[in-house]
């Protein structure tokens, strides 16, 4: 596999593509806990009365947005998108070796090691700093690479 071939896409690319993927996700999430669970994440009164339950409803907000990022991803990339919304916004797409696209195995690949990149403190993620190739661990183990698609 030649990834060489194809232009990697930049880190601060990445970046705002998955901002522009978690801040909706953040919204949908604190709008249905606000609306429909009576829970307000925002709440500054319930972090002085009981911050414990407090920030337990914080890491609760944040597991979700972050499943629900994997779930989009995963579906996502390997669909004809090849990415995210933020990624499609963006001007980016997930390939594999070969610059096409990736195959539904090497999605739930390289989302599952996204899971396994996050419980190791972001390690996975920032690996994409040091990597001539700007690949995390999932991209790696799945075969994949974010690149810039061809017209932009």
């Amino acid at each position: 596999m030649e990834y060489n071939l194809f232009s990697s896409a930049s880190i601060p690319r990445r970046f705002v593509a998955y901002i522009l993927d978690v801040v909706p996700l953040l919204l949908i999430v604190v709008l249905f806990s606000k609306k429909i669970l009576h829970i307000s994440v925002l709440d500054v009164s319930l972090m002085k009365s009981n911050p414990e339950q407090y920030y337990a409803i914080q890491q609760t907000v944040r597991f979700t947005v972050f499943g629900g990022w994997i779930l989009v991803s995963f579906l996502l990339e390997c669909s004809n998108w090849q990415g995210t919304w933020g990624k499609k916004i963006m001007g980016i797409k997930v390939v594999n070796g070969y610059g096409e696209p990736i195959t539904m195995l090497q999605s739930l690949q390289r989302n599952g090691i996204k899971i396994v990149s996050m419980l190791l403190f972001g390690i996975g993620f920032f690996w994409i700093v040091f990597n001539r190739n700007r690949s995390g661990w999932y991209d790696i183990v799945a075969k994949t690479k974010v690149v810039r698609e061809e017209n932009r």
